[in-house]
């Protein structure tokens, strides 16, 4: 609970060390009047590149499913993930203008509000996995945790070999329809300050942290590499990865699984044994998340929600119409208890009780508004009042 504590301290206060990237592009426009042309250029690029960025996270799929709910949900909020757009001088060449304009954006803010406005959701589309395992170097003593971001020292080749077993990953899980988080690009170490560093967590706190970074799934345990004992010229790869769900915490994938390398140089043979190995393991945990999804077993879990106050049978009824419609993360739902101030349904949903409640509060239907939610793990109570 303590550790749970911490994440929530840490990631409330991560705003003010919100890292920034610096896009430095060139507009044109055919407007020859200076000022309108430097608005066009400003807004054309700036929409360029936000598009640019969410395609990295989303996947060119997806993107073009949603253009339309990107363009009203995301990119009219871009002043909130694009904080900085300076544009140069003006210049008119060959009958059009053209400009540099500098745009500083923050991965961070526009993962925010990727993944609040509902796009990581598993029943709009491909859930996102989080890699938060451990290569560990046991012949050179290294290890790699990018949750420990540049205090991983001395940690050279542990850290290269940690970004083929990501980018193999990612194109697994791309190939089943799934999109892995890269937390080595994004630098997501910034967002685990060192009061909450561990070399390893609990399930329940692996479960916060992919929920609060935008995962449905993640992926924890270690890639080790070792002497072999039997053959002390050789070594050895074993990887010990399981894959749950942040939701429910249910083991969805699971690969253990141990190679031999070539003799010889210790780093070059270790690097071609995971070379040759990474893909096949890569495969067999995406097609085991696969099979869960297709199972239901991604689909989340059964939260009882209950409404307290007075509600008409045809009141009860609408809400059981619009609720899966209109809130995301909500799929099936049933009545469970009906009395005169109190219905209790069972939802099955994509997101946790802290988020549907979230998303529950001051909902509106048949001049009814919902209120004051109270949320624990397997309950969310509102009470209903009427709208005046």
């Amino acid at each position: 609970m303590k550790l749970l504590f911490l994440l929530c301290l840490s990631l409330s206060s991560f705003g003010a060390r919100t890292e920034l990237v610096e896009v430095v592009r060139e507009g044109v426009s055919k407007q020859a009047n200076p000022v309108k042309a430097k608005n066009e250029i400003l807004s054309s690029v700036s929409e360029k590149i936000a598009l640019e960025k969410i395609e990295e996270i989303l996947g060119k799929e997806k993107l073009n499913q949603n253009r339309s709910l990107i363009g009203s949900s995301v990119l009219s909020k871009k002043d909130r993930f694009m904080p900085i757009l300076k544009g140069g001088v003006p210049v008119r060449i060959d009958g059009v203008t053209k400009m540099e304009v500098r745009v500083t954006y923050s991965p961070k803010d526009l993962l925010t509000i990727l993944k609040n406005e509902g796009f990581f959701n598993q029943n709009e589309g491909p859930a996102s996995v989080l890699p938060m395992f451990i290569v560990f170097d046991e012949v050179q003593s290294q290890s790699y945790k990018w949750w420990f971001g540049d205090d991983n020292l001395g940690a050279g080749f542990v850290k290269s070999q940690m970004r083929v077993l990501v980018s193999q990953l990612k194109k697994s899980l791309r190939d089943k329809g799934f999109y892995l988080l890269n937390p080595i690009k994004w630098r997501s170490s910034e967002w685990i300050t060192e009061t909450i560093r561990r070399d390893s967590y609990r399930r329940q706190d692996y479960m916060a942290i992919g929920e609060y970074l935008g995962a449905q799934v993640v992926i924890y345990g270690r890639v080790r590499f070792f002497k072999d004992k039997k053959q002390m010229n050789r070594n050895e790869v074993e990887y010990r990865l399981t894959a749950i769900n942040t939701n429910n915490g249910r083991v969805v994938g699971e690969v253990i699984r141990k190679f031999p390398s070539e003799a010889g140089q210790f780093e070059t043979v270790v690097a071609q044994a995971i070379k040759s190995t990474v893909e096949e393991i890569g495969n067999d945990l995406a097609s085991q998340v696969l099979l869960a999804w297709q199972e239901g077993t991604l689909s989340g879990q059964r939260v009882r929600v209950s409404l307290i106050g007075k509600l008409s049978y045809q009141q009860v009824e609408q809400l059981k119409r619009e609720l899966p419609v209109k809130i995301k993360g909500v799929q099936n739902l049933k009545e469970r208890y009906f009395s005169n101030n109190k219905v209790t349904l069972e939802v099955e949903c994509s997101v946790s009780p802290r988020e549907l409640a979230k998303r529950l509060k001051n909902y509106e239907v048949a001049g009814l508004r919902l209120s004051s939610p109270d949320v624990s793990s397997e309950e969310v109570s509102l009470k209903v009042r009427k709208i005046r």
